[in-house]
């Protein structure tokens, strides 16, 4: 089974060249293109032109396409943990975050396709990573970081470009009253995202008026029509279905929880992680087209939340459990609410694995 925006990426970059690297079409940006390209010409270098266009041909591209989404899905989880440590310092909630990630239905299934959604979603999760290692130790280095790699999110897929706000956000909540200093700082880091996306989408500058049609029609042409079957009700219930698709009732619920106890145990910490939430469903929700895949890039922060959560309540469990030594405690209490809570999406995930292993039975006889 295939998804039909693979063609976007893996079909497009056998016809680049290092003559022509303007892919053409730009309803979405070429990051993704651009990294299979090179692949193909490694390819080349190593193995011959004979045997890569053979490889090609035979849907090599797609394949890689999918390893890189599978990989920085897999990624995806280390990176949201590491967050969560750096926000607690505690293991547990660091393990119920990953576990959060490594079992969304929604993350899991589209972390099959060779398209740009996990991609993107990672680097959100990495600039927001280093985000807070810019609010909670200071320096510049780690804001640097968070601001390019928004921008190359933005620029393996447009709504990433939301992170753009993380690393300003995560200046100006140092503390302190802003200074002109630090307001002309948080201006710098607003900008540097966009150095980073025309450096990694070099077209949208050189060939601004492909670059400018193809934006508007993914923005207007479809973001503001409905899709073939697209539900016709209220933005936020078809955002909030996804979310419970994506996490089960369980997780989501984890996840709303553990944002209020960030709020209440570190309000600038909080401030920094409902950032991206808050500006992306205010873009969002002003468009009409939905697909549950829109949903994505909101889970790492969703995630941040529920592994705050299970790690508390598992903490305020785990005393309970005086049969076993003190060292077991607190992972079987882990364990104990992790494994119903993640029952729903991981069986979901499960049965959406074995329809791909199913046959097409469309076409066949009688």
């Amino acid at each position: 089974m295939s998804h039909a925006d693979e063609r976007h990426y893996a079909g497009v970059a056998p016809r680049l060249s290092w003559g022509d690297l303007n892919p053409h079409r730009f309803e979405n940006p070429p990051l993704l293109t651009y990294a299979l390209f090179a692949a193909e010409q490694l390819h080349e270098l190593w193995m011959g032109r004979a045997v890569t266009h053979k490889w090609v041909s035979g849907g090599g591209l797609f394949l890689l396409a999918r390893w890189i989404s599978a990989v920085l899905g897999t990624l995806t989880a280390l990176v949201v943990a590491a967050s969560v440590r750096r926000i607690t310092g505690r293991w547990d909630a660091a393990l119920a975050a990953a576990v959060v990630i490594g079992c969304s239905f929604l993350h899991g299934r589209d972390s099959h396709y060779g398209v740009n959604d996990v991609p993107m979603t990672f680097l959100v999760a990495c600039s927001l990573h280093y985000a807070l290692r810019g609010l909670q130790n200071g320096g510049l280095r780690p804001l640097l970081m968070s601001a390019v790699l928004a921008g190359l999110a933005a620029a393996t897929k447009y709504n990433g470009a939301v992170a753009f706000a993380l690393a300003p956000a995560a200046l100006l909540l140092r503390g302190g009253r802003p200074t002109l200093r630090t307001l002309a700082g948080a201006a710098c880091l607003g900008a540097l995202p966009f150095v980073s996306f025309v450096a990694a989408n070099p077209f949208a500058w050189i060939a601004f008026g492909e670059f400018r049609d193809g934006f508007v029609n993914q923005l207007t042409r479809w973001g503001d029509n409905y899709i073939w079957g697209q539900s016709r009700d209220a933005g936020t219930s078809l955002y909030f279905s996804a979310s419970l698709a994506m996490l089960g009732f369980a997780h989501l619920t984890a996840a709303l929880g553990g944002l209020v106890l960030l709020c209440r145990a570190h309000a600038r910490v909080a401030a920094l992680v409902l950032v991206f939430p808050v500006l992306y469903l205010a873009g969002m929700l002003s468009k009409t087209l939905f697909f549950w895949r829109f949903v994505l890039p909101l889970l790492p922060f969703l995630a941040v939340g529920a592994g705050l959560f299970w790690g508390e309540v598992a903490r305020r469990l785990a005393p309970r459990l005086t049969l076993l030594r003190v060292g077991a405690r607190l992972p079987l209490a882990l364990t104990l609410l992790l494994v119903p809570a993640t029952l729903q999406p991981a069986i979901q995930l499960m049965r959406h694995n074995q329809l791909l292993t199913q046959s097409h039975t469309l076409d066949a006889g009688p």
